[in-house]
């Protein structure tokens, strides 16, 4: 009988295999690739709890892979713990055999033994994990701005490289100050940013001042098609914890322009912008009637709600808008149950308390992927009322439930797993 379990050593070249086969730019065939892999994964299982490959098995067979992830979150400012799932890969084998989704539902019943109520992952398909729960997180944006375009502060006084072990603690605290200040945020130690030395490829520069770093950017070059002397800079992490910082950060890499032609930035900011002093990023392209291309635009991590009354209550400290009403929520379960989830919450004075007496003002109906998506802050409730995505017992309340969510960020992450 099919069961699963933590992956040990026996197991590590014949998970290779699998990963190689299931992510072929992993370039797994190679020897010292391969080696690399194994190394990091007997790692992983030996010395770190939070990280953990989980293998199925049919009759001591390896046919399916993933890897659990234990993660610590900002929720609207409070620290919950989160579940992830990363590295998802079946045996070329024993594809549409549904291991896929055995491993899935074992790895949200792992969330819940451990009294998680919020995973999330970066799926291969949308379209399959919206179907197993899982909802739309923030999108990620790629902006390709020119050098000479991005604002010059006029000083980079603070601006220094990381070069050293003390100041890669320092960049750690001041990554961990940001996730303090924003709602999706996961924390990370001191393991996660080893790599801003190590890593050659790589190069950090960071705002320090009065021994404290205020702000980093962690950039690899990237070579133009066009010829060697044109190159790119990719920014693949910016944090800065106010605009000076920012300020400086911008200048340093404004006046990288005898050299690079374009900053490549991921961000989900919906505001970006306003940044640059010009946003085109160089494709030409107009969408009608005259509205410039500036950036692309992906889907990407997405979150599922595992116990919705225990997630509500993780938000009763969130102050929401001042509307008082009660709402009974009916949300629909596509995986664990198939079965409508009921709870009724009251909000009053801007607080949310859940209440066991059936008595509410409005109805709303939906599936937990768009639960999760909203109760994330990742779209609006007028926007899934629209598409049809919610259904309320009155139309009239439409206008107050909208204002009472609104007051909800949109999530940002910038953790890959």
């Amino acid at each position: 009988m099919p069961n699963i379990q933590s992956i040990q050593e026996k197991d590590y070249d014949e998970l290779a295999r699998i990963v190689g086969n299931a992510y072929p730019a992993f370039e797994m065939h190679k020897d010292e690739t391969r080696q690399k892999f194994i190394e990091k994964v007997d790692d992983r299982q030996k010395n770190f709890p939070d990280v953990n490959h989980f293998g199925y098995f049919d009759e001591e067979q390896l046919k399916g892979t993933f890897r659990f992830h234990d993660f610590q979150m900002n929720l609207y400012g409070e620290t919950i713990p989160v579940g992830g799932i990363g590295l998802v890969a079946v045996d070329l084998l024993h594809k549409k055999e549904r291991i896929a989704k055995h491993m899935l539902l074992d790895f949200i019943d792992r969330c819940r033994e451990k009294g998680y109520d919020l995973a999330a992952l970066y799926p291969f398909r949308p379209d399959f994990y919206q179907k197993m729960g899982f909802g739309f997180g923030s999108k990620k944006h790629e902006y390709r701005i020119e050098s000479k375009h991005l604002p010059n502060a006029g000083s980079k006084q603070y601006i220094v490289n990381v070069t050293t072990e003390e100041q890669v603690q320092l960049v750690k605290d001041c990554y961990n100050t940001y996730v303090s200040q924003q709602h999706g945020m996961m924390y990370r130690d001191q393991e996660a940013f080893k790599n801003l030395i190590e890593q050659k490829e790589t190069q950090t520069v960071a705002f320090q001042r009065n021994g404290k770093i205020e702000g980093y950017a962690s950039f690899s070059f990237q070579k133009s098609e066009e010829n060697f002397l044109k190159n790119h800079i990719i920014i693949k992490e910016l944090v800065y914890l106010h605009s000076e910082a920012l300020g400086e950060l911008m200048t340093f890499f404004h006046l990288q322009q005898d050299q690079i032609d374009r900053i490549i930035f991921h961000t989900s900011d919906e505001d970006f912008h306003f940044l640059p002093h010009d946003v085109r990023n160089g494709s030409e392209h107009i969408i009608p009637s005259v509205y410039h291309e500036a950036h692309t635009s992906g889907v990407g991590l997405m979150y599922r709600v595992l116990d919705v009354k225990q997630f509500l209550s993780s938000l009763t400290n969130h102050t929401f808008s001042t509307e008082d009403v009660t709402v009974k929520f009916k949300v629909q379960e596509t995986l664990i149950n198939e079965s409508n989830v009921e709870v009724v919450v009251q909000f009053k004075d801007r607080q949310l308390q859940l209440i066991e007496e059936d008595r509410y003002d409005v109805e709303v109906e939906m599936n937990i992927s768009e639960f999760s998506s909203l109760m994330m802050g990742a779209v609006s409730f007028n926007t899934l009322h629209r598409y049809g995505l919610i259904k309320i017992s009155h139309s009239t309340y439409n206008k107050v439930l909208n204002r009472l969510f609104s007051c909800l960020e949109k999530p940002e992450c910038m953790t890959a797993f």
